[in-house]
């Protein structure tokens, strides 16, 4: 499995800190710096387009700011989402007779 990075957002402390979805994507996308991934097929394959971000540990993304209070203290990642590391998910799977495959065989 390959691994990434997992933001699991908590709605009520978003709504708290009175923080839009977008504002999250938008900060963790800034603080990445990462250039946009995708899918591109050709000749019935599909090949992932990636660029590497700044951002290397959990540390990393708990300390993005994403606003400041009305008294002046920075609002982080880590105060409105948990920070995970988990598989990537999957692109596709194989079955035989409803039974998963691996892909060797």
């Amino acid at each position: 499995m390959v691994r990434q990075y997992q933001v699991v957002l908590d709605p009520q402390r978003l709504r708290a800190f009175n923080i839009p979805h977008g504002k999250v994507i938008d900060s963790i996308q800034k603080a990445n710096q990462e250039t946009g991934g995708s899918v591109l097929e050709l000749a019935e394959a599909e090949y992932m387009v990636r660029a590497s971000g700044y951002l290397q540990s959990l540390d990393d993304f708990r300390q993005i700011p994403l606003a400041t209070t009305d008294s002046g203290v920075p609002v982080r990642l880590s105060d409105v989402a948990h920070i995970q590391v988990g598989p990537e998910m999957r692109r596709g799977i194989t079955d035989l007779n409803g039974k998963e495959r691996s892909p060797a065989g």
